[in-house]
């Protein structure tokens, strides 16, 4: 499981809240809701492997250890490979087949802590049944639980349960049932104590490792979030025009040619319309950029109104010029919307009474449209789009002049 999608779906993006954990210094290895359940969430899925590569190491190490029994027990080896084979084996085959045929990992860590346990448990047995002063399995105890904190990627908590309870039912079978001499049996108690100091220790440091780590990924992985959402920013405000908020020539020329490209591998029309605000540069004369620059926002909303269907594309042509390409859409279909159009900006009586006769801001449209064919280049199209609103232009403004393709 991918931190970034836990924390997609948690939403987990709030880096002051990450920053916060890092400066209470991360001493109790807890952290605060949600994110601890998040950490637990994490944490179970990504030392899966980590597990089930220490359950089978363990589980060979400790079978392995059969071949001693044989050879320095003959004579009670069968009731060792029973402790040994019969019980503790299979619990430790369990968790591992558990590991990978459960749905959930929740209690995995629970699991293997007691079957440690057991494993720890089951040498104390051996040792009893031995009646071996010298305390030759007494090591095998020292192994399990510097493997419960340091190998078997257990928590803290499971892996100091486990060896703790180890500890306590060694120390309780050899006072009450081994009666060892007083110096082993003070010995090896302190021995299993000082192992768990030093490996409560390491467990600490590693948890706290692996809690530093998670959170350092959390907020890598909320850089890249952002670092991604500013690129897209980056790329959309490159592709718009910054005054009409819509697409500047650039996007337009990009959009275009797939436009094109699609309407010749599926044969369908495209139409063009070229617009020009007639007289605009006496207007802003007149009127300041200030009143130029609202003309241009206005006359942009009301074409985003008339090619805002998918394939549409309306764009900033040039400084009043704007170009709309109409998907799917025949060259009588196109002439239709052009003229919607141009009496739409009529109608919004945006005054400029010395430009025109109408005493208002008006367009100039020029429309063509065809249908792609392989061999024909799209420029052919503006060009004839082009030509349209030169001749609109010529004949007096504020009109709309249809030309077909030749």
């Amino acid at each position: 499981m991918d931190i970034a999608d836990i924390i997609s779906s948690e939403g987990i993006d709030n880096r002051e809240l990450i920053q916060k954990e890092f400066s209470n210094g991360l001493h109790r290895l807890k952290f605060s809701e949600p994110l601890e359940r998040i950490f637990l969430q994490y944490y179970n899925y990504s030392i899966l492997n980590h597990i089930r590569i220490s359950l089978i190491a363990g589980l060979i190490i400790f079978c392995s250890f059969g071949i001693l029994d044989a050879l320095v027990f003959p004579e009670i080896r069968n009731k060792m490979w029973t402790i040994r084979y019969l019980i503790i084996s299979p619990l430790l085959l369990f968790v591992l087949i558990y590991s990978y045929y459960s749905k959930t990992t929740r209690y995995l860590q629970l699991l293997y802590s007691l079957a440690i346990f057991a494993v720890g448990s089951g040498l104390t047995a051996i040792l009893l049944i031995t009646h071996d002063e010298s305390q030759m399995y007494y090591s095998g105890l020292v192994l399990v639980i510097i493997y419960a904190y340091t190998f078997t990627g257990l928590r803290l908590r499971y892996a100091t349960a486990s060896s703790l309870s180890v500890t306590l039912i060694y120390s309780l079978t050899s006072v009450s049932l081994i009666k060892l001499q007083t110096p082993m049996l003070l010995n090896n108690i302190f021995g299993l104590f000082a192992t768990n100091i030093i490996g409560i220790i390491a467990g600490y440091l590693l948890e706290k490792y692996r809690r530093k780590d998670f959170l350092q990924t959390i907020l890598l992985n909320i850089e890249k979030k952002e670092l991604k959402e500013t690129n897209l920013r980056l790329q959309r405000l490159s592709y718009l025009d910054s005054l009409t908020n819509i697409a500047n020539r650039r996007a337009f020329e990009e959009a275009f040619e797939k436009e094109w490209n699609r309407a010749q591998r599926y044969s369908y029309p495209l139409s063009l319309l070229i617009i020009d605000i007639d007289h605009f540069k006496l207007f802003n004369d007149n009127f300041g950029h200030q009143a130029g620059d609202n003309c241009l926002v206005k006359v942009a909303t009301v074409l985003k109104e008339f090619g805002s269907r998918p394939g549409d594309i309306v764009a900033r042509y040039g400084g009043e010029e704007f170009a709309v390409l109409l998907s799917g859409t025949s060259i009588e279909d196109a002439l239709r919307i052009a003229e919607e159009i141009r009496l739409t900006i009529k109608d919004l009586q945006i005054s400029n009474p010395k430009a025109s006769p109408e005493g208002v801001i008006t367009l100039s449209i020029g429309v063509t449209g065809t249908v792609p064919q392989k061999g024909m280049d799209r420029s052919m199209i503006v060009k004839r789009a082009d030509f349209a609103l030169y001749k609109a232009k010529s004949e007096g403004r504020n009109r709309t002049v249809c030309l077909e393709m030749d």
